[in-house]
Parts: structure tokens; sequence; C-alpha cells
């Protein structure tokens, strides 16, 4: 719920991340207790504290008294058959949309659907989609990988500091600082440091925008409609 009142259907925050060193949970000793008293001031002897322990999970380690258990590195926190573990993998079993609302992963995230339009995705891993992005928002410090490809509907932009590699690329706004691996790019804008490769069947750029800092290589470039299309290499 907003400072206004509305809601924001999209921050859900489901994900609880963590960094590696991060507490996770801590254990506090049991004592003797104190005895108390009836109101007919009779004693009521106490019932000594009962020790716990904690099941520990992967990517986790105890502190040397046992007492505190942090995280070994960064993930995802959850309790899974008791024990407290450490994913570093948030893998999404359907498509990004209100069920799941946006994502922000301190690890690497995989969809196995699609990606709905005006939801997002920000890893510090790589971002692996098995579905079909439409017009959202992807921002990833490692790669970005379509197994389908990105309709974006022109509201879609794809960052990551990696290599982007999609089936095919429409209507999209991209900027990576590695390579751009596709089998068409149409009417979009797109930026890569390194290289724009567009090969497969078609291999072709059509309409938008392409610039890359060493290569642009595709098999078709423009289209017989007279399409407007700008290519920059080097700049």
């Amino acid at each position: 719920i907003l400072e206004d009142g509305s809601v924001d259907f999209k921050q859900l925050n489901l994900i609880k991340n963590v960094n590696t060193d991060d507490l996770l949970a801590e254990i506090i000793p049991p004592t003797e207790g104190v005895s108390g008293f009836d109101v007919l001031g009779n004693e009521i002897p106490a019932q000594p504290g009962k020790p716990l322990n904690f099941k520990k999970g992967k990517n986790t380690t105890e502190s040397e008294d046992g007492l505190k258990l942090y995280a070994s590195r960064s993930g995802q926190v959850i309790l899974k058959d008791g024990a407290i573990t450490v994913n570093e993998v948030y893998e999404v079993n359907g498509d990004i949309d209100n069920s799941t609302g946006n994502i922000k992963f301190n690890g690497r995230v995989i969809v196995k659907g699609n990606v709905k339009s005006g939801f997002s995705i920000e890893a510090d891993g790589d971002i692996v989609v098995y579905g079909v992005v439409e017009g959202a928002k992807l921002k990833a410090s490692g790669d970005i990988i379509l197994n389908r490809g990105v309709q974006g509907n022109n509201q879609a932009y794809l960052e990551c500091s990696g290599n982007l590699i999609a089936k095919y690329i429409e209507n999209t706004n991209i900027n990576v600082s590695g390579n751009i691996e596709a089998d068409c790019i149409l009417h979009s804008n797109a930026i890569a440091k390194s290289r724009v490769i567009i090969s497969g069947r078609k291999g072709l750029i059509a309409g938008g925008e392409v610039k890359a800092g060493e290569e642009i290589r595709a098999i078709t470039i423009g289209s017989h409609m007279g399409t407007n299309t700008k290519l920059e290499v080097g700049i």
C-alpha cells in the first residue's frame, strides 16, 4: 500500500534476499527460569528452558559456538524441510505476472513461462527465460538468455553486463556491454559495446537503430518496404 492509499500489485516482496555473511538465525540459550507464586503465596517452581538447534541447509555456515547461522553465499533464504537454506537460483515455474509480481534477486533467475507486459526482473546473475518476453524490463549483471524471443511493443527494455542471446527481437530497446546474438532484429534500438551477430535462417536487421562497438554481422539489412534502418559501428 502506497502513501496515497493506492496499491502496487507488482511489488509483492516475496523474495527475501541475503548477502554473504548475513546473519540468518540466532539461538538464545535457555535459562533455568525464576520460580513464581500463586495467589495464596505458594511457590510455583519454574520449568527450565529447552535447548534448541537449527538444521543447517546448503550455503550456510555456523559460528564456532553453534549459536549463529550465517549465509555463505548471496541468494534467497528459505526454510525447507526445517532447514535454513540459501538458494543462489530463483526459479519461476510459470509466468511473471500478478501472481509473482516484479522480481529482484541477487543471483540467477530462471523463468519457465513468459514475462508479461509491465513487469520487471532485476538479477545480479543471469536471466534465463524459456517463454516470450512482452513489454517488460529485464536488467542483469550477467547474461540475458531468451530461448524464444522478445516482442516488446515499444515498451520492453533489456540491459545486461554480459551477452544477450535470443531467437528474435522486435520493437525493443536494448543496451548490453557484451554481444547481441539473434536470428533477427526488427524495429528496435539496440546498442552493444562489442558485437551484434544476426545469424540463423533469416539473419535480418530491419528498422530502428543498431549500434556496435566492434562489428555488426547479418545476412540481410533493411527491407524492400523502404523501412529506415540505421547502423553504426565503432562510434
